[in-house]
């Protein structure tokens, strides 16, 4: 079974919690399964665009608007989760980071939109926390939180309608 996974952040080597829970989901399946797994990550990364790590194999592309966010988020104007809208723009070209037919695509929340087009017998939406809950209860510093917990479960909804 072929499986490709799409997170939006570097995995390996798994260094904090999201990451660790990622790398190890993956490094499981490919005991049995061939995996790829597609990490965005910022321009700045020096980490070889290919590799492969515990029988998982890394694609890793960077997108330029990942550190816009992360900026917006640090000033307080806008969470990280809009990078996700850069994602959706481009998800034509992060699908063809990864070639071949897969079984099954798993995508995390900010990488969601590849659900939406990417073609798999089996589509999965992959998240660590109901990020509209921890949204909430992180109480984040931007500005109109409200809209902004609005925007996320609008995001994850989608998600979630696009997994099966």
């Amino acid at each position: 079974m072929l499986i490709h996974g799409a997170v939006d952040n570097d995995i390996y080597p798994p260094r904090s919690g999201g990451t660790q829970r990622s790398f190890g989901i993956y490094r499981g399946l490919a005991r049995r399964h061939a995996v790829r797994v597609l990490c965005v990550v910022p321009n700045r990364t020096r980490a070889p665009r290919e590799e492969v790590a515990e029988r998982v194999a890394l694609v890793r592309r960077a997108a330029w608007y990942t550190s816009a966010a992360w900026r917006l988020e640090q000033a307080g104007l806008m969470p990280l989760f809009i990078a996700a809208h850069g994602h959706r723009a481009i998800a034509a070209r992060l699908l063809a980071a990864l070639p071949g037919a897969p079984d099954v695509l798993a995508a995390d929340l900010n990488l969601a939109a590849l659900l939406e087009t990417g073609a798999a017998r089996l589509r999965v939406y992959t998240a660590h926390n109901v990020e509209y809950d921890h949204f909430r209860m992180v109480k984040s510093r931007v500005v109109a939180t409200g809209f902004w917990a609005r925007a996320i479960r609008r995001l994850e909804a989608r998600a979630v309608e696009h997994a099966d």
